[in-house]
């Protein structure tokens, strides 16, 4: 067998971890990456490094379990996988309330999506821990106290062929500008209205001006609209005062 048959064998026991032609994508608990055009010699040298990134954090979350810090067995797996655990071990009171909520900041900020854990994060919410402002910095819960209620949301989505992939998260913004920057596929932005009782975090550190909402049900009055393209985001500036911000 070569070396490199051999090699996507050996792969295919770990859990998505695929291999093709050219390419090397992971997509695991403990490790997210892709790597492309590889000849076969840095594929099978790459592959051989994935695969043992892969047993040590891994192994790093097994100790890590078994000296009952969940924090760190948590924090060994990527954005994308932490979730189901990080409600596991909350509703076992397995880790401090704060600390959850400090780990579920840096797991929102550092996922790629919210749209398809969107349950997830609702389980999250839903069990109600204390510490809720650590899911903010200082600034951003300042900023939050001094926002009005209700307050009008925008979200850009995929609105292909009549699609609206994405219109249904969590993860919105104050700004019909950033909203426009994810309108894919369309020129079409949601806008809604939500109760600030039913907001988690008002998020500033991607420079988003995002707002985190409880859940998909407090969202109201949800509408299509056009997004702002050129010069009609220069009319919005000039005449946006809702949630006290002139133009973001």
């Amino acid at each position: 067998m070569k070396e490199k048959e051999k090699l996507k064998f050996i792969a295919s026991r770990y859990d998505g971890v695929f291999c093709f032609e050219s390419s090397i994508v992971v997509k695991n608990e403990f490790l997210e990456a892709s790597w492309q055009g590889l000849k076969d010699r840095e594929y099978a040298e790459t592959l051989r490094d994935v695969l043992a990134d892969i047993s040590a954090k891994r192994q790093s979350a097994l100790s890590a379990t078994m000296q009952n810090n969940f924090s760190a067995a948590i924090q060994c797996r990527v954005p994308n996988f932490r979730m189901p655990y990080l409600i596991e071990y909350s509703k076992r009171h397995s880790i401090p309330e704060v600390k959850a909520w400090k780990i579920a900041r840096d797991t929102w900020l550092n996922q790629t999506t919210v749209s398809s854990v969107v349950d997830l994060w609702e389980q999250f919410f839903s069990l109600k821990l204390s510490g809720e402002d650590s899911f903010m910095s200082p600034a951003e819960s300042l900023w939050l106290k001094q926002l009005p209620t209700p307050l009008r949301i925008y979200r850009g989505y995929d609105g292909l062929l009549g699609r609206d992939i994405g219109r249904n998260s969590l993860s919105w913004t104050l700004s019909k500008m950033v909203a426009s920057q994810f309108a894919v596929n369309t020129k079409r932005i949601a806008q809604a209205e939500v109760k600030k009782s039913d907001v988690i975090a008002y998020i500033s550190a991607r420079g988003q001006h995002e707002i985190v909402v409880r859940s998909v049900s407090c969202i109201r009055h949800r509408r299509a609209m056009n997004s702002v393209r050129g010069s009609n985001a220069m009319n919005f500036a000039r005449g946006a005062k809702h949630n006290h911000l002139a133009f973001i």
